[in-house]
């Protein structure tokens, strides 16, 4: 990949793209079977159930509850204290409930959770504790790009490429179990009914 002296959250209607700061990128358009990670790190995803449906940009992968899932390796994702960004477009299929988690690095003690709580609010959880909930109330149909970034001891919320909210965030993340992505690891059930496409993990905190 290159460098980037100001790495930048890519909102945009395009394929994002790898540099010398992403961690796992997965452009979602296979046709079939594993998501190929393009940061040249070789995450590959693994998916569990979820359907090859038209995406953002290309093709995406719709993920309906049940045990759909898209699983994948987080020998790299070992955030610690370090600063993260994960980022992603998001297309509900229908009004998210309690529990519909976006992505889950690790299982539950240590880990990282980033879950639809309710149709208001993503609750980020820590180091087994919720560490706060930003307010997000997705219209059913409609395309999002969401972004979670860690810069020091603050996350922030970015949808769209504006800044919503931010919060206190001093957790250490030391994961010892895979990244699942669309559903929970610690509990079952707690899977997210949307497309999701483009998803970016970065080992810097990214902004517009």
């Amino acid at each position: 990949g290159t460098s980037s002296a100001t790495p930048v959250l890519t909102a945009k209607y395009h394929e994002l793209a790898a540099d010398i700061n992403t961690v796992a990128l997965w452009h979602l358009n296979e046709a079939s079977g594993n998501a190929a990670d393009s940061s040249g790190n070789g995450i590959t995803a693994t998916p569990n159930g979820t359907t090859v449906v038209t995406g953002k940009i290309g093709n995406a992968r719709s993920i309906n509850g049940g045990t759909d899932r898209l699983s994948a390796s987080n020998t790299l994702l070992i955030h610690r204290t370090n600063d993260f960004t994960y980022e992603w477009w998001v297309k509900w299929n229908g009004t998210p409930g309690a529990n519909n988690s976006y992505f889950e690095n690790g299982t539950w003690v240590n880990s990282l959770l980033i879950r639809q709580d309710s149709t208001t609010g993503i609750g980020i959880y820590s180091m087994s504790v919720q560490q706060g909930t930003f307010t997000f109330n997705p219209t059913v149909g409609t395309w999002y790009h969401l972004a979670i970034v860690r810069n020091g001891t603050t996350l922030y919320f970015y949808v769209d490429g504006s800044l919503r909210q931010t919060m206190a965030f001093s957790a250490d993340v030391n994961p010892s179990a895979n990244l699942y992505i669309g559903s929970s690891q610690h509990t079952t059930g707690q899977v997210i009914n949307a497309v999701m496409d483009e998803i970016r993990i970065s080992n810097v905190a990214r902004s517009p």
